[in-house]
């Protein structure tokens, strides 16, 4: 009955007509909300409108290589850990060589007896000083070439820093005739002899003395050698019981390379003495008689280069069993461990460079037309917040793109322009590049444009009642909203700018 009686009141007119205008003014009160919610009115004024394209990146070691063995081994030396520092050429692990050294000996041996053959034949034989005296340049080069290798990839692995100015043994000497000091004092002593014989035998021309020069070398190789004779003392003195940071293996790997070392130095010696004595006698006309014919010299000349070749061979076999660094830097990842069996192509070992550190970032395919090698870009680190900045330079743009979920991106690396003790890799680097800057145009903001067949429109208010669609033409895109109209409208027009 009470329902009957409410909807029967709601069938009066004025009842009705009250309800109609009651609608209507709270249509028009939400179309005006509406209305005031959606729309702003721009006025257009010239002013500054600058691109600029954001990202974020990683920071990262101007240079950094990860290092593998080329095969398979037993670690038999870790010689540097998380945190030292590297110089170009510097061991950093090893791996076991037993039976390539073995292989080497028997190798060199070969070499040895083929030159005894040699030796034979050539008895008698009358030398042409020219011949004489480029066999013993190249001897001599060879002779350094031995020296070198000796010190640098068999000495160097038991020293700490061998290439500095302070040469450090990895372990104590205690002797009444030869200790520490003596054989670090020596490494100094052999790396100035060597660099010396370097630069001797670069600067080698036709009419250079060539006497003069075999006697400077043949001092410097005695005093390598003497330097290797003590070296050997004193490696024989090194047990697990004196050294115990050095393990066993370690140890028969340091006696093995000094073993393997003395002995090709002695045959470089041996070789230079007798390339020198040829040349010597060619020059004072010594040698009258003639031997074996020029065919069998010629021949056996052919057995000794390829037993020569043998040794190249196996020499580059154990240059497998070292890693070295190819770079100056710091070591910041080493997983070998003396004992393990490390495989091929397994990383063993990273190090990052003393250069500067970079910047890599994404840069988008709606932002690449912006950017180009050479922009200027402030840089804010995430360790230290938004109001530290960095400079930085984009040095390099990918051309290949680098798809990441789906969106084309061209990988950007940037170099920051000078060096900070804050920065660290792997952190997170937030980028601003600065494109261009058009100043004194005007400018409108980029939701007051609307694109339809290609064509960009704005709406201006004429007045109270009336808007008008203009067509314009536009600039560049400022990171403040902005964008730059370059014809179309003129300052003081009136833009309406939709709210989304």
């Amino acid at each position: 009955m009470k329902l009957f009686r409410f909807i029967s009141y709601f069938k009066k007119p004025w009842v009705i007509a009250s309800l109609i205008v009651l609608i209507i003014i709270i249509g028009l009160i939400a179309r005006g909300s509406q209305s005031n919610a959606t729309e702003e009115i721009f006025e257009v004024k010239s002013t500054t409108v600058s691109e600029e394209v954001s990202v974020t990146g990683k920071v990262k070691p101007a240079q950094a290589v990860d290092l593998s063995f080329e095969k398979a081994g037993k670690v038999t030396t870790v010689l540097k850990d998380i945190g030292d520092e590297v110089r170009v050429g510097t061991v950093l692990v090893r791996i076991s060589a037993s039976d390539i050294l073995a292989d080497l000996a028997q190798a060199e041996a070969q070499v040895r007896y083929q030159k005894a053959k040699l030796a034979e034949l050539e008895v008698g034989v009358t030398f042409d000083i020219d011949t004489t005296k480029m066999s013993l340049i190249s001897t001599l080069q060879s002779a350094y070439t031995t020296a070198d290798d000796a010190i640098r990839n068999k000495v160097d692995s038991f020293f700490i820093n061998p290439e500095s100015g302070f040469p450090r043994l990895r372990f104590a000497v205690q002797g009444s005739s030869l200790n520490s000091s003596t054989i670090e004092t020596g490494r100094l002593e052999v790396g100035r002899r060597l660099q010396s014989m370097q630069s001797m035998l670069n600067s080698v021309q036709p009419n250079s003395d060539i006497e003069e020069l075999s006697t400077r070398i043949k001092r410097d190789l005695g005093e390598i050698k003497l330097f290797l004779d003590n070296t050997a003392l004193a490696v024989n003195m090194v047990t697990t019981d004196n050294a115990p940071h050095v393990t066993a293996a370690e140890i028969t790997d340091w006696k093995a390379d000094l073993s393997s070392a003395r002995s090709t130095l002695n045959t470089a010696i041996t070789n230079v003495l007798t390339a020198d004595e040829k040349f010597r006698s060619a020059k004072s006309g010594g040698v009258q008689t003639v031997g074996a014919n020029a065919q069998k010299i010629e021949a056996q000349r052919a057995q000794v280069a390829q037993a020569q070749a043998q040794v190249a061979k196996i020499n580059a076999e154990l240059a497998k069993t070292s890693i070295r660094s190819p770079i100056a830097g710091i070591v910041t990842a080493q997983d070998a461990k003396v004992g393990e069996i490390v495989y091929a192509n397994t990383k063993v070992v990273s190090v990052i460079s003393n250069a500067r550190y970079a910047i890599e970032a994404n840069i988008p395919e709606a932002d690449l037309a912006k950017v180009k090698i050479g922009q200027k870009a402030k840089v804010t680190l995430d360790a230290y917040g938004s109001d530290v900045e960095f400079q930085a330079v984009l040095t390099a743009l990918d051309p290949a793109e680098t798809v990441i979920d789906g969106v084309p991106t061209y990988k950007a690396s940037f170099q920051f322009i000078k060096a900070d003790d804050r920065i660290r890799s792997g952190m997170t680097a937030n980028i601003d590049i600065q494109g261009q800057s058009h100043q004194n145009v005007l400018a409108i903001p980029q939701r007051a444009i609307t694109s339809r067949d290609g064509e960009k429109y704005v709406l201006i208010q004429k007045d109270k009642e009336t808007t008008e669609e203009v067509k314009v033409k536009t600039g560049i895109r400022g990171n403040n909203g902005l964008t730059e109209i370059v014809s179309g409208l003129k300052a003081g027009d009136m833009v309406v700018v939709r709210q989304k």
